[in-house]
């Protein structure tokens, strides 16, 4: 009896592993792949699948999906409630093959390599002396978050002409778009009967300009010092280097002994921010200083300041 028992237990296994239905899908590698935004969408089984036993109508049945990697409890990627590829939406996809029932899957990591396109949303035209936020001129296609960056160091505000902009576009994959965009600066109503150019002193700050001398003078004079008088040269590249940082750019000025400082909201005390720090109070008392440039410009945020003395 013992005998038999053996016999019949070895006749099932037998017949279980015949019976047993043979793995047609098998995967060249388990290693997590990259597919770029620029890519093709994978679309060949060879590519990813060991075809060499199959024909050629059960490759042509093989059946590609891309999924976010939802697992169901026997380790299979779950079709029915997984959420399906979206080629605007970056990160771990499951890239799956399926064939009658059989499925196999890998890991697919799907990134943006696209730079973005600038495009205007506003004509690129001002009158002489305005001032603006470049961030509501430009827009990108396709992109729900871009910084720009924008150097206008060839456009003189305050003489009438057609000037170069350059604009940096920067997404969060960090693909960057640099172009150059003309700018115009003609007359407006307010200028009509002037000539081809305004002064510094008629933009928008000029008023918050000379507090900060009347400021920093009655502080200088309080000390026992010299009062300063503005430089026309410093004013223009310490606005300069206020526009600059309003459009999102770093501080650069062509003077060694300068600074600037930043704040919302109105009635800013801009000397009294500068006091407040033992490097640039020191600035502000300079026994060797004469001259001042000020500078003030409004980015989307906040209003810089710079000045300059020499």
């Amino acid at each position: 009896m013992k005998k038999l028992i053996i016999i019949l237990l070895s006749l099932l296994m037998i017949m279980t592993l015949g019976c047993a239905k043979k793995e047609r899908l098998i995967l060249l590698s388990n290693n997590t792949i990259t597919l770029k935004s620029s890519d093709e969408f994978p679309s060949d089984v060879r590519t990813f699948l060991d075809v060499s036993e199959l024909s050629e109508d059960e490759i042509a049945s093989i059946k590609i999906s891309i999924v976010k990697p939802l697992l169901d409890e026997d380790g299979r990627i779950d079709l029915e409630k997984a959420t399906p590829f979206d080629k605007t939406i970056y990160g771990e996809y499951a890239l799956v093959f399926s064939l009658d029932g059989e499925q196999k899957h890998i890991y697919l990591n799907y990134v943006d390599d696209e730079a973005p396109k600038i495009t205007t949303v506003k004509d690129l035209e001002l009158t002489l002396g305005q001032r603006v936020d470049f961030n509501e001129y430009f827009t990108c296609e396709n992109e729900s978050s871009v910084t720009f960056k924008f150097d206008d160091s060839d456009v003189n505000y305050y003489a009438l002409g057609t000037y170069s902009l350059k604009v940096e576009a920067i997404d969060e994959a960090n693909n960057r778009t640099k172009e150059t965009f003309k700018l115009k600066i003609k007359k407006g109503e307010a200028n009509e009967n002037k000539g081809d150019e305004v002064t510094l002193s008629n933009h928008p700050y000029s008023e918050e300009e000379d507090s900060i001398l009347s400021e920093l003078n009655t502080y200088r004079t309080q000390s026992g010092l010299n009062e300063l008088s503005r430089n026309a040269s410093l004013d223009e590249k310490a606005l300069k280097a206020a526009e600059g940082l309003a459009n999102g750019g770093s501080f650069s000025i062509a003077v060694s002994q300068s600074t600037y400082a930043y704040g919302s909201g109105a009635g800013i005390s801009w000397v009294s921010i500068w006091k407040s720090t033992s490097s640039t109070n020191a600035l502000l008392l300079s026994g060797s200083s004469t001259q001042i440039g000020i500078g003030i410009a409004k980015g989307k945020d906040y209003y810089y300041a710079v000045i300059a003395f020499n």
